[in-house]
């Protein structure tokens, strides 16, 4: 069961007309009744904070998108701003292309030098999803016994936001 102060992930994908899009949003469990000043400031503004690092790390990233930029690149944009405040990305999972085919290339890591293969094309589709752990250093992660839940080895917190993206001419 949920709890308040639970982060949870939903991620979905979508199949219509023949095409594939993914996309993945992590929510915050609160009790609104409750007021801001009776929940544990420090608990609730981190999770708060890790949020929004995830969420401005995918944003960030996407407004990199163009024709002419490597796909490894968008790993070093994510990892340098979300590494500048105090956390990290997850090294096992990464953005992928989609499309008529659903986790298809290219492969966009998530982390700086990785090494990653191709250069955007106006009409490419692919995902941006990094996952953020609380902290510098985790320890990895695991995926636990239902074979698709993914968590920290040290039990730090994880956000991640995902969406599709279609590269224009302009971005």
């Amino acid at each position: 069961p949920f709890k308040i102060g639970s982060l949870v992930n939903l991620d979905l994908a979508i199949f219509r007309d023949g095409f594939h899009a993914d996309l993945s949003e992590t929510f915050l469990i609160r009790d609104q009744r409750i007021k801001e000043s009776e929940i544990s400031q420090d608990q609730n503004q981190d999770q708060l904070d890790l949020l929004k690092v995830s969420y401005d790390a995918l944003k960030l990233a996407a407004s990199n998108i163009k024709p002419g930029v490597f796909y490894r690149d968008l790993g070093t944009i994510i990892d340098n701003f979300v590494t500048s405040k105090g956390h990290s990305v997850t090294k096992n999972y990464c953005g992928h292309g989609t499309g008529i085919h659903f986790h298809t290339v290219p492969i966009i890591p998530h982390y700086a030098n990785n090494k990653a293969i191709g250069i955007m094309k106006q009409g490419h589709i692919f995902t941006i999803e990094p996952m953020i752990n609380s902290g510098l250093n985790n320890g990895g992660s695991k995926i636990l016994s239902d074979k698709w839940t993914v968590v920290t080895r040290n039990g730090a917190k994880s956000v991640q936001f995902e969406h599709t993206f279609l590269v224009t001419e302009t971005g």
